[in-house]
């Protein structure tokens, strides 16, 4: 039989390829199995079709038992993003099943922390070109709350916004430690190398009422790609075919 709150959600916008299964009853949430081990780019995909149905194995359970499938949406590495989506997508539709898009900086931040780590969570991603991606959530007992929407900015200008004190967390927390570490309003640096099982499941959770179509499930980039904005011209010149008209 169904059970009407099972939940499979997975998120590879970093380098850490992360799958978590769980039941939501209520206002409780309950982790059941997690699946994190590194992926980049393509390898993404060939790891997700192998570890989602282990995973679920795992525990005895069969797909026809989920009821919702979750997914990280970004911002992120583009491709792992594209995977990820994809994938729920696939599950979803083909279950017949809602989806529920997670913010992977919801994810981050909600990674588990000391009891001294402020209850607000700066979560940062690099994202290159002297930018990060950040977010800024509180996490408590009530759950992952966005306080701001998630935006790809200059730290020092993500760094001005700030009213209280934060815990810094995430891959992008390693290459501006120092600047941090060095500003008043951050009391904690937790780096990770992407979210872990349990912070995805409990941003998840969180977002459980959100639940919508599989089909409008979409990628959130907070900028174009490279290739968008003209970053990665070919690297030989053009050279056309004498063998084409």
């Amino acid at each position: 039989m169904t059970d009407a709150s099972l939940v499979l959600t997975l998120d590879a916008s970093t380098p850490q390829c992360v799958l978590a299964l769980g039941r939501i009853e209520g206002t409780t949430h309950t982790l059941l199995a997690t699946d994190i081990a590194a992926a980049r780019g393509r390898q993404a995909s060939a790891a997700l079709s192998q570890r989602l149905p282990s995973l679920l194995r795992e525990v005895g359970l069969e797909p026809s038992d989920l009821a919702a499938v979750g997914c990280g949406v970004g911002p992120g590495m583009f491709t792992g993003v594209r995977v990820a989506i994809a994938t729920a997508k696939g599950i979803a539709l083909g279950l017949g099943v809602p989806a529920i898009g997670v913010s992977t900086l919801a994810a981050v931040a909600a990674t588990p922390l000391g009891p001294e780590a402020p209850s607000l969570r700066l979560a940062l991603l690099d994202a290159r070109r002297a930018e990060v991606y950040a977010g800024l959530y509180r996490v408590d007992a009530r759950g992952v709350i966005r306080q701001q929407g998630d935006v790809c900015a200059p730290l020092e200008q993500v760094l001005r916004t700030l009213e209280e004190p934060v815990a810094a967390v995430g891959p992008g927390v390693e290459p501006y430690a120092e600047t941090l570490g060095a500003h008043a309003r951050v009391a904690t640096l937790a780096p990770a190398p992407g979210p872990s099982s349990e912070g995805l499941w409990a941003a998840t959770a969180s977002a459980w009422p959100e639940r919508t179509e599989a089909a409008t499930l979409a990628a959130v980039y907070l900028r174009q790609s490279y290739a968008e904005l003209g970053l990665n011209p070919p690297k030989r010149p053009f050279v056309k075919s004498p063998f084409v008209d």
